[in-house]
Formats: structure tokens, sequence, C-alpha cells
């Protein structure tokens, strides 16, 4: 991932080039992880052993970051301490990006319009001491995050209705995508051999055990053979910064589970009927 690979190649870049005579700075090792998840933000930790083999002193003051997913400015990070490279030693420069948690909901909303697919870009400075004034020296470096949160609640079975049984297949699609509320579409088929009625609907997504989204609403249908209809799941937005704690908090992972159940009158009887109670995950690898 892109947090891994930027800076040391940004390190041999800016201090070699132009620099005749000096030695050749080494990365020795580097490593990111996650520091403080909170409410309000997430960060991001960097660290860098760089090994100075030149018996003066190479004056990079700090280096500054800014993360933007899908053109969304997420946070800013900056070296902690002095980052210059001690003559003849190792040192040890730390990098900490803190994102915005409140910024979450605004990358969802760019992320699911862009089919799951977001643009990673990091925008910096190394900056240097020149004693008169510092010299800063622009970075950029991109990468990609794609998701396919959906993909385990494709459905065909057959399904009890009282003393029926029917297909049911289920197809999930995104549907609108607002500031606010983010739309999941069940376009479903019901193959029924005796006709029977739909009257409602409730249900529940979750992620990591967060209720995203939940509802009941009247929705009159009458089932028959392979009868076509959509259904609306709609999730609050406002929940997505909470989330993306228990996102990060569980390894970069989340389970997504969405139960949906039908009021059904068959043959003058009602009945509630799971159409889905499925349970997916996926990941992804911003830190990896």
């Amino acid at each position: 991932m892109v947090m891994k690979r930027l800076l040391p190649v940004l390190l041999i870049l800016v201090l070699t080039s132009g620099c005749l005579g000096i030695g050749k700075p080494e990365v020795l090792s580097y490593k990111s992880r996650w520091g403080d998840i909170t409410e309000s933000y997430s960060e991001i930790l960097t660290e860098i052993d760089v090994k100075n083999p030149n018996p003066f002193s190479i004056p990079l003051k700090a280096i500054d970051l800014t993360i933007y997913i899908n053109g969304v400015e997420l946070g800013k990070g900056r070296s902690i301490g002095d980052a210059t490279l001690k003559p003849n030693t190792i040192t040890t420069i730390t990098i900490s990006t803190k994102i915005d948690n409140s910024k979450i909901p605004e990358w969802w909303v760019s992320h699911i319009k862009n089919d799951e697919v977001s643009e990673l870009l990091l925008k910096g400075n190394l900056i240097f001491n020149l004693l008169i004034t510092d010299f800063k020296f622009p970075f950029e470096e991109r990468d990609e995050i794609r998701t396919n949160i959906l993909k385990g609640f494709n459905i065909e079975e057959n399904v009890r209705f009282g003393l029926l049984t029917a297909k049911v297949k289920i197809t999930p699609r995104w549907g609108e995508v607002t500031r606010d509320h983010t739309q999941i579409l069940l376009d479903a088929i019901i193959d029924g051999s005796v006709p029977f009625n739909l009257k409602g609907i409730k249900y529940e997504v979750l992620m990591n055990g967060i209720k995203i989204g939940y509802g009941y609403y009247d929705r009159e249908i009458r089932i028959e053979r392979n009868t076509k209809f959509t259904l609306e799941l709609l999730l609050d937005n406002g929940k997505l910064d909470e989330w993306w704690v228990s996102h990060l908090k569980n390894g970069e992972r989340s389970e997504v589970e969405i139960v949906v159940t039908g009021i059904f009158e068959v043959t003058g009887k009602t009945y509630e009927v799971d159409l889905i109670r499925e349970k997916s995950s996926f990941r992804t690898e911003i830190l990896s």
C-alpha cells in the first residue's frame, strides 16, 4: 500500500539528487500502523529508519502530508520532532497522520457513486532547513481502494410461505446515494405456484453490529408466477463514522448483515418470512 512505499523512495530521490559527493542515505526499515482510533479521528503512524553514512547532518526539518480520497480531504500529517539525519547514525522519523472521522460519510458517498472504487492521493512536502529559509520539495503518490460490499447477498433458494414453497431470487444493487442516506435496492423474483399476497416489509442492516439502517413499510404485491418487484433499504450515512472506527479496530475488516422480512398473507393467514438473513464481509488494505 502507498503509505508503506512512499516515504523511503522520496528520501532517496531528494537526498541524492543534485548532491554530488555525499553518501547515499539508506532506508533500513519502515512500517505503518494505526495509532489512536477515537470517535473524532483515526491516526496513522509511519516509522522510517534511515542511515546517514556521511560525517555531517542532512537538514531534513520535517515531512508534511495531506491525504485525499476521491478528492475529499480526510486529514493531515507531519513528522514528529526534528527529522534531521544525524551523521554516521540511524535516525528514526515518525510521521503522524490524522484522518478526520467526520469526513468518512462524504468519502463513502463518493466511493459508492464511483462503483466502490476510490483513489487515494497523498500530497506533501519534504521540508529542508537551509538556515536562511526552509526549502519545500513537493511530492505526491496515488493508490486505489476497491470493495464489493454487496457481493454476498445474491440469493436464490426455495422459501416456505406457510404451507407453500416458492422459489425466491434476490439481486442487490446500490440505489440513490445522497449526503444523508444510501439506498440498497433488492431486485426480487418470486415464483409462486399458488397466488398469495405481500403486505409489508421490515429490515435491518448492520455493519460490525452497528445498526446502519432499519425500517418498516407497507407494500401490497400480488405474488404469482415469476413476480418481479424491487425492495428499498435505506442506510443512515450519519452512522458511518461510528462504523469506520469499528472497521479500523477490527483490522480493516467489516461484517455486513442484512435481514429482510416480508409479511405475507397466504390462504387467509399471515406469515413473517425472511427473504434475506445473510452475513458477508469485506476488507480494505489502506496500510497493507
